[in-house]
């Protein structure tokens, strides 16, 4: 092995041992499961409350409770769901008893955490407590014959969970009648309004079903009007630019079928099951495949940035961590992978880029080297002995203000000093960290409750070139999200591009059956954790030279 390959190795070995996904996919659930079974039926010494003449309301709710997981896009035959109606509720049975105990458990635990383990698929995320207990939870849905409602209470209960929902009935719906579902349309030249065509015909069927239709103007196909704004609305449910002009991405996005839409829908209420619920309060949520920030205040959207994301083969991890501490003017430690993968390249081909840029080099020892005294050509990459920083100032990678989160990977949000790119509409272009437009203001919202840093003070202090830590008065959640299905006001919800392939495997592995998630080993890049060489920075930034 390579000294290049064997410290890459080393460096995600860390992260592996740090975040490595459970060797049983479903533990989360099934010891929870199980020993919240054990402790209700033990308090009730078995005494039936499914089944028997008193009893049978309370089941025949749970089999409509189950019948109603489709709408949160689980499967009811997770919860035994055929064996569950096939049963007369009215004869008392103790293996009747047991199997519904176990439904509702089962059903609680995943609209509570998910049906997956969110290991398997966000290995960076950290596990979050249990909101419940579920044995105290069934006692209470019981006496007071609440069962679907206590179900229901369970699962996320903000305004986008519940456009997903609705959302998942009506392509649903869409996808039981396309069984005479129209042809792609086959690809070629974009579409624009005026054009004429069979192909223009393909296109209308096409939006038919998909739930948009546009009145047929009669003779001969024609790209009309009509036609115009009924592409334009499904451009926007896609999550693309809305102009009317049929090109491959809009192409790629309406020969998808009612059913993968679906299917999409399903894995981001899933996604949405894992993340804590925090009853009011200030947090900030980053969505990588919307390029989106959001500064929420009791659930409302009070700020909303433009961000600049990892690029696919540096990508950003999805987790949450708490923001506590930021630096002005900071220090950019070069992570090892970029040093050698982007920046020697560029000293190589020209040295003066050392000093033009602001780079500290430092040797094995800690002695800072003159860069006018290397040869860069004569310094390979597998060899490369010295750590790069960053002075601060208007070339800094990290610009004027980085705020640190308390993770292990060093992805953080930060300034840039390339904020021309922000006017992209594709804005997948860091090492992992993110870039945040307007990041200054995005501090003034974070530190609107630390009297002790005013946005006069922190102006003043990025007017300097000295690199100043500060800290929050209370620390506020972030959470890095990775949603490519989203909430939209005006059309229900949009349908982002799947910036880094995350979605297939997690469709495939809500469509298993439940009882084979344990069997899992993870096979594929979605099971692997992302090695933290593809960071923009690690959290040595403070110091000042030497």
């Amino acid at each position: 092995m390579t000294g290049l390959a064997f410290r890459i190795a080393i460096a995600c070995v860390f992260v592996l041992a740090a975040g490595a996904a459970p060797a049983r996919a479903s533990e989360h659930c099934a010891a929870r499961v199980a020993d919240a079974e054990t402790r209700f039926h033990a308090a009730r010494a078995d005494r039936p409350v499914w089944t028997g003449p008193d009893n049978a309301h309370r089941y025949s709710a749970l089999v409509e409770a189950v019948r109603g997981a489709a709408s949160h896009g689980l499967d009811p035959a997770d919860y035994g769901f055929e064996a569950l109606r096939a049963r007369d509720p009215r004869l008392a049975s103790h293996a009747a008893e047991r199997a519904a105990t176990r439904a509702w458990l089962r059903l609680a635990c995943h609209l509570d955490q998910g049906r997956l383990d969110p290991h398997r698929f966000e290995p960076d995320r950290p596990a979050r407590p249990p909101n419940h207990d579920l044995a105290l939870r069934l006692r209470e849905a019981l006496a007071t014959d609440r069962v679907i409602e206590s179900l229901e209470a369970l699962a996320p209960q903000d305004a986008e969970y519940a456009a997903l929902r609705a959302a998942l009935a009506r392509y649903e719906i869409l996808a039981g009648a396309a069984t005479d579902a129209p042809p792609d349309v086959p690809a070629g030249d974009a579409l624009r309004p005026g054009d004429k065509g069979r192909r223009v015909e393909m296109l209308r069927a096409r939006l038919r079903a998909n739930g948009l239709h546009a009145a047929d103007p009669g003779g001969a196909p024609r790209f009309d009007d009509g036609l115009a704004r009924a592409v334009q609305e499904f451009q926007r449910q896609a999550g693309l630019e809305p102009d009317a002009v049929v090109g491959p991405l809009t192409l790629a996005a309406l020969n998808l079928d009612p059913a993968e839409r679906a299917a999409r829908i399903r894995v981001n209420l899933e996604r949405r099951r894992w993340l804590m619920r925090e009853n009011g309060g200030r947090r900030i949520v980053v969505n990588i495949p919307a390029f989106r920030l959001e500064a929420r205040s009791n659930g409302a959207v009070e700020r909303v940035h433009d961000v600049i994301v990892g690029q696919p083969s540096r990508s950003t991890p999805a987790f949450s961590a708490p923001l506590q501490r930021f630096v002005i003017n900071p220090w950019w430690e070069t992570p090892f992978s970029i040093a050698i993968l982007d920046e020697l390249p560029s000293f190589r081909r020209d040295p003066a880029e050392v000093r033009r840029l602001g780079f500290q080099v430092v040797d094995r020892t800690g002695d800072i080297v003159d860069p006018d005294t290397i040869d860069w050509n004569s310094v390979s990459a597998e060899a490369f002995p010295y750590r790069l920083r960053q002075a601060p100032g208007p070339l800094n990678a990290l610009g004027e203000i980085k705020l640190l989160l308390d993770a292990p990977h060093g992805v953080h949000l930060h300034d840039t000093p390339n904020r021309e790119l922000f006017d992209r509409e594709r804005r997948a272009f860091s090492s992992g960290c993110i870039r945040v437009r307007d990041v200054m203001k995005l501090a003034d919202w974070a530190l609107q409750d630390t009297p002790a840093w005013p946005p006069q003070r922190v102006r003043k202090t990025a007017e300097g070139a000295q690199a100043t830590p500060g800290e929050l008065a209370e620390s506020l959640p972030v959470h890095i999200v990775y949603w490519t299905v989203v909430a939209d006001g005006e059309s229900g919800v949009r349908f982002l591009e799947d910036l880094y392939g995350r979605d297939g495997a997690l469709i495939a592995a809500l469509e298993a059956p439940a009882r084979n998630e344990e069997d899992h080993e993870p096979d594929s890049e979605t099971d692997r954790p992302v090695c933290i060489p593809y960071s923009d920075g690690a959290d040595a930034d403070v110091a000042g030279p030497g």
